[in-house]
């Protein structure tokens, strides 16, 4: 289960790289500037501020 899990984040990560393209193509500079804004995906992140706030 565990591996699979990995697999799974490996996949959606790597998809994130080919949704970035679409967008960036579809909006343009806005995309861009956005996208310098935030992180692409931090699962780390989101697990720490996933079990604070249900603690």
């Amino acid at each position: 289960m565990i591996l699979l899990g990995g697999i799974a984040c490996l996949l959606i990560y790597v998809e994130t790289f080919h949704l970035d393209t679409n967008l960036i193509k579809k909006f343009g500079e806005d995309y861009r500037k956005y996208k310098n804004k935030v992180p692409r995906l931090n699962l780390l992140y989101g697990f720490i501020k996933y079990f604070v706030r249900n603690i």
